[in-house]
């Protein structure tokens, strides 16, 4: 138990130890400091260039893709009402599976994930419609 004792000692001397030194190092060379940081925030490595097409194609692509689910189900029925049950399913649905899927970078939990970004994407729209109707009454164009 005293050889465990004295390891575990000797390994937090050895991470105070590393701490110490990280901080130093970076602390004297703020050039160091600020590639770690745009490293870490931005995900830029070095001298790496990107292509602003192949980004604006990538956008472009993302934004097309996440907008099927809401407009699709519309092109395939022809009474509204079962167009908008559809596309708000079909939302849902898509809304639970990015949250899900967010989860492979923020190694947090999935279902959780899932319904925070329903619920945060629910707030968003009640607040655009509420700011909808209230801009209405302001013009006064009421039917």
């Amino acid at each position: 138990m005293l050889a465990l004792q004295d390891t575990r000692q000797q390994q937090e001397k050895r991470h105070t130890n590393s701490k110490k030194r990280i901080v130093q190092y970076y602390s004297s060379n703020p050039d160091a400091l600020l590639k770690m940081m745009i490293a870490l925030e931005l995900g830029v490595i070095g001298d790496e260039v990107r292509s602003p097409v192949i980004a604006g194609m990538t956008s472009l692509s993302l934004f097309f893709v996440g907008a099927l689910p809401s407009a699709l189900p519309f092109a395939f029925v022809s009474d509204p009402l079962t167009g908008m049950m559809a596309a708000g399913l079909a939302t849902g649905v898509g809304l639970l599976v990015v949250g899900a899927v967010k989860t492979w970078a923020t190694r947090g939990n999935m279902w959780l994930a899932a319904l925070e970004n329903l619920l945060i994407t629910v707030a968003g729209g009640g607040v655009a419609y509420v700011i909808g109707v209230g801009f209405q009454r302001v013009i006064g164009d009421e039917e």
